[in-house]
């Protein structure tokens, strides 16, 4: 749009000048004496008329390169900041499953009173794992992924919920509902290895995604 209305100006400063010349040929007529200082006046304008169309010309295009340069940096400084925020997701999601994966290993046998004393400790790291991904900056996850941040997000207080209730629960109720509470936790397990595919195929786009 911009060049348009460039080739616009130049075509208008064109046809301006050369009436100008028209006229002051049919108005002073051939034996003028003063003909030569006007027409030298003339040419000296037209000069400067163009040598002020290029200058603003190459202002212009120096102006765009600018905001090109700008623009392609601030989308490389967007992307950079979104493969961060993913790489933190990961890192989180690896340590959910991590203690997911420990915690199955551990708690998968006959309910006992010890084991109910360490499942009450265990709310501590699934606490510290939910804030993490509470805190996360999904701002910069607003373009594609605001919505499976939210999921994931659901699904990691989710986990923390569903141990954090059952250990609220009275101790003669525990030993009746632990083996469904273990096959919960096996499922949240597997949703969270779901999870770490996906985000990992969205760093290799990232990767490979250029700023052209």
């Amino acid at each position: 749009m911009r060049r348009v209305i460039e080739v616009i100006l130049c075509i208008f400063a064109g046809v301006f000048l050369f009436g100008i010349i028209a006229v002051t040929f049919q108005v002073i007529g051939e034996d003028s004496p003063n003909k030569a200082s006007i027409i030298g006046g003339i040419l000296s304008m037209i000069g400067g008329a163009i040598g002020a169309l290029g200058a603003y010309i190459v202002a212009a295009y120096q102006m765009n390169k600018q905001i090109e340069y700008e623009k392609k940096k601030e989308e490389k400084l967007r992307l950079t900041q979104i493969k961060k925020t993913l790489k933190k997701l990961q890192r989180l999601n690896e340590i959910a499953i991590h203690f997911l994966e420990s915690f199955v290993k551990e708690f998968n046998k006959p309910f006992n009173e010890e084991l109910s004393y360490k499942l009450k400790s265990s709310e501590t790291a699934i606490s510290w794992i939910s804030n993490s991904i509470n805190d996360v900056n999904d701002e910069l996850l607003n373009e594609g992924f605001m919505l499976d941040y939210i999921t994931y997000n659901q699904l990691i207080n989710h986990t923390y919920n569903e141990i954090m209730v059952f250990n609220k629960l009275p101790e003669e109720q525990k030993a009746h509902n632990f083996q469904g509470f273990i096959k919960e936790i096996l499922s949240l397990a597997e949703d969270l290895n779901s999870f770490e595919q996906y985000i990992k195929e969205q760093l290799e786009q990232f990767e490979n995604q250029e700023v052209l």
